[in-house]
């Protein structure tokens, strides 16, 4: 048996539209009265040496197969050089030397992540990228793990069942360490 109202509606589209719209304020208001969204973000998998990273989507303005660099006498060896990047020079870190790991080869796997930084915009030379994922803050892990970029880990996650370290790239390229790259 068909309602009066299913049958007013179906014959007036706005009638229509406004009973879905109420039945959605109404989900909604339910959820802010004790109901808890589960609380989400999207990363992007990479990968320096043979550890596994993710940071913040938000942190990176761009991913890119490596474009020439000129290298930059008297800096410490993870500068590796300065790269035009659509008229704008931006030093070229590798992650992997930064970390005391060996260099990244540049092979085919091999990408830079620009960094979404005002201030300091850098790339950063990883050995691969392995996409983006949304993460659940549910599958965050307790006990922190040992990395080469530690004082820059925010905690861990289960990625596709690899723990994955999520590194904050805004705190690494802020600091000292980052920064202080003359030789000497």
């Amino acid at each position: 048996m068909v309602t009066e109202s299913a049958q007013a509606t179906s014959t007036r589209p706005f009638a229509l539209l406004q009973a879905i719209e109420n039945r959605a304020r109404a989900v909604a208001q339910g959820r802010s009265a004790g109901f808890e969204t589960e609380k989400e973000w999207t990363g992007m998998t990479f990968r320096v040496g043979s550890e596994l990273y993710i940071a913040d989507r938000n942190s990176i303005r761009e991913i890119m197969i490596p474009v020439p660099f000129a290298p930059l006498p008297g800096s410490k060896p993870w500068l590796v050089g300065v790269a035009n990047v659509r008229g704008q020079l931006i030093p070229v870190t590798d992650l992997a030397g930064f970390a005391g790991l060996a260099p990244v080869n540049l092979d085919r796997e091999t990408r830079l992540i620009r960094v979404n930084h005002e201030r300091n915009p850098v790339g950063l030379l990883v050995n691969e990228v392995r996409g983006f994922r949304r993460i659940r803050e549910a599958d965050r892990e307790a006990t922190p793990h040992e990395s080469a970029l530690r004082a820059w880990v925010r905690g861990s996650y289960q990625v596709d069942r690899v723990l994955c370290l999520h590194v904050d790239l805004h705190a690494l390229v802020e600091s000292t360490l980052f920064l202080d790259a003359a030789a000497g």
